[in-house]
């Protein structure tokens, strides 16, 4: 051992001269201390061998690694994120043109000027009712035949949408035509509501009802009446029990169109032709009395008029007494009066006793002119019955006792009154003039 406590040198290994392991084969300590060098391999100033053959840069910058090929999964995975990203653009700006408030606006004044009022209904915010439903929205907001028109692409774009107000849950688009003509919607604001959200995330508009629905609309009609709006009744689950009494049926409806109905208050036996009344705002109340009767019903009352005259003349030409009569003419109400107009009328046909009396009457040139007169809540119609009257009877001779016919001629002036009692016209006592005042001369000169 020498002194710097070095071994023998065995084969080519040599022995680091600071001490410790000995270099292997052609391996060459490092000087720094530390790993031998391996093999041919030089190590570098900071203690990392250069492996191989290769030579250690004293530049660490110097040192490029070679480039890998990019992994086809991770190519996969940005491709995957970018179409995600586009989908959801691309979902959000199909979503926004189909669930926006100017888009809903639009598509609802494009149903109304091409006249799809159907698919216009489909937009508003209400439920369906007796009143409140597509059939009826599409009588009352169609465009008749005379405003439709084919409406081009040009003329359709030439119509300005601005929004006037918004907030979260409401907006009001107005709506201007620029250029053609679209009637009566040239301008108008169209209010849109949120109605929650569509797939849970974009606000769902739709078109307000306010200004096109209107609440809690009161029709007040006669008791027992039935009152029928565009040809059908409503239906008596309306009836308010709380508003009505002994005289008046209330029928209380919870929403109806804003729009002209053709309203007509009926009973049995009263066709009445309906009349055109508007509703137009909320608590609305009507006031029915009963219609005037089609005019099959005159013509059928006013023949009952004319019939039941003839048979009170013909009575009191035969005598007949006033209570037969009244059994006979099923007449209703206090008959006083008109029993004192019959008697007078029976004594101007009595016989002279130096006469036979009358033979026969003729009824020329009647007519019979009907009058409704149920505005205070009985239906009521008077009819005039007028025309000529040839009374024919035998004469005496004052100088024999030969007898001619002579005849007699008056004028015939009747107001008879019929009332609607169970379904049936009858005659009504309440007025004098039921019978026509007659002087019949019973001497001939």
């Amino acid at each position: 051992m020498n002194e710097n406590n070095q071994m023998n040198p065995q084969g080519n290994a040599q022995y680091n001269p600071q001490g410790g392991q000995p270099y292997m084969g052609n391996a060459q300590y490092n000087p720094q201390g530390g790993q031998p060098y391996m093999g041919n391999a030089q190590y570098n100033p900071q203690g990392n061998p250069n492996m191989g053959g290769a030579q250690y840069s004293p530049n660490p910058a110097a040192y490029s690694a070679p480039k890998k090929p990019l992994d086809k999964g991770f190519l996969m995975f940005i491709c995957s994120i970018a179409a995600c990203v586009v989908g959801i653009v691309v979902f959000f700006l199909v979503a926004n043109s189909s669930f926006g408030y100017v888009t809903v606006a639009k598509k609802f004044y494009y149903s109304l000027v091409t006249n799809h009022p159907d698919q216009a209904f489909e937009m508003l915010d209400v439920k369906e009712s007796d009143f409140v439903n597509k059939k009826a929205f599409s009588e009352n907001y169609g465009l008749t035949e005379d405003a439709i028109k084919a409406f081009d692409e040009k003329e359709l774009q030439d119509v300005d949408f601005s929004v006037e107000s918004k907030d979260s849950k409401k907006a009001t688009v107005y709506v201007t035509s620029k250029g053609s003509s679209f009637g009566i919607y040239d301008a108008l604001s169209i209010d849109v509501v949120k109605d929650g959200n569509a797939f849970g995330i974009f606000p769902n508009w739709k078109v307000a009802s306010n200004g096109i629905v209107v609440k809690n609309v009161t029709f007040e009609a006669p008791a027992g009446a039935t009152v029928e709006v565009n040809g059908k009744a409503i239906d008596k689950k309306y009836l308010d029990s709380s508003k009505s009494d002994k005289e008046t049926d209330c029928y209380v409806i919870p929403q109806a169109l804003n729009a002209t109905y053709m309203v007509a208050c009926t009973a049995d036996g009263l066709n009445a032709s309906p009349r055109a009344i508007s509703i137009i705002s909320d608590n609305d109340e009507i006031q029915l009395d009963y219609g005037e009767p089609d005019a099959d019903t005159m013509k059928a009352v006013s023949k009952q008029a004319y019939d039941a005259v003839v048979q009170i003349v013909n009575s009191a030409k035969d005598g007949t007494d006033f209570a037969t009569l009244v059994s006979k003419l099923n007449v209703t109400g206090d008959t006083a009066d008109m029993q004192d107009e019959y008697n007078r009328l029976v004594s101007s046909f009595a016989a002279d006793p130096t006469q036979t009396g009358v033979t026969s009457i003729e009824f020329t040139n009647m007519k019979a002119i009907p009058r409704f007169e149920g505005y205070d809540g009985e239906p009521k119609i008077n009819v005039s019955v007028s025309g000529d009257l040839k009374i024919h009877h035998n004469t005496k001779s004052f100088f024999s006792d030969a007898i001619s016919d002579s005849v007699e001629t008056d004028r015939l002036n009747s107001g008879c009154y019929f009332v609607l009692k169970d379904g049936k016209w009858v005659m009504s006592s309440e007025t004098n003039y039921i019978v026509p005042y007659l002087w019949v001369s019973t001497y001939s000169d």
